[in-house]
């Protein structure tokens, strides 16, 4: 009888339990990994329409209408959960029916952002992201001198759901709204002069954005570092 009780306890010691194998794999299967430490790039394409207050008397909707919006982010994950980094933007617009034909209308738009990851292990992880920096809008109308419009963007709001597709990749719906303020315009071949007075307009955007981390830890939740990428 003895020996049979010490072969039962070894055998046991040496088969994992189901209990234990739930424990490794987690409570849901095997652990979902997030970034930190990693450099970090982002892709996104949508519509962009501006709205309010161009410059003295006229408002952007009077130059253009909505356009397509390529969008370019670089930034440091410094955890799980928090990314510091920078943002371009560039957007060709179509002109309004009230410009002459072949008015070419642009804008451009560079600054700073931190993004907030809510559920940086999960499948689908929505975010919210925050930024400043300027922005400048151009209209070149095929009868006229072109006119530059210079302004701030004091507060650049983004949100989003990132789909994981892997430890360093996903994708996802983004919606943004921007503050802006223009404060100076620019007829070609003069020099740029104030805005009397400076409105407040807003440059909505809704589109897909691609993530893509580089380099630095791939870390669970309990924070156990899995890899280096």
């Amino acid at each position: 009888m003895n020996k049979v009780v010490i072969g039962a306890s070894l055998l046991a010691c040496l088969i994992p339990s189901p209990a234990r194998a739930e424990a490794d794999r987690g409570p849901s299967g095997p652990e979902l990994v997030a970034p930190a430490r990693a450099w970090e790039l982002t892709f996104a394409q949508g519509y962009s329409q501006g709205f309010g207050r161009a410059d003295d008397g006229a408002k952007l909707t009077d130059y253009a209408r909505g356009g397509f919006s390529p969008q370019v982010g670089v930034g440091y994950r410094l955890d799980p959960r928090l990314m510091l980094g920078a943002y371009l933007e560039g957007t060709r617009y179509f002109a309004s029916s009230s410009m002459p034909d072949d008015t070419t209308t642009y804008g451009a738009a560079f600054g700073v952002q931190a993004n907030w990851h809510f559920l940086p292990f999960s499948r689908l992880d929505p975010w919210i992201g925050v930024g400043t920096g300027g922005r400048a809008y151009f209209i070149d109308p095929s009868d006229g001198p072109a006119v530059a419009l210079y302004g701030v963007d004091m507060l650049r709001l983004r949100v989003g759901a990132d789909y994981r597709l892997g430890p360093s990749t996903s994708v996802g719906p983004m919606l943004g709204v921007t503050a802006t303020s223009f404060i100076a315009h620019q007829t070609a071949g003069s020099d740029a002069e104030d805005i009397d007075r400076p409105g407040f307009s807003s440059v909505i955007f809704a589109g897909m954005q691609g993530r893509f981390e580089i380099g630095g830890e791939r870390v669970t939740a309990t924070g156990r570092r899995v890899a280096s990428r």
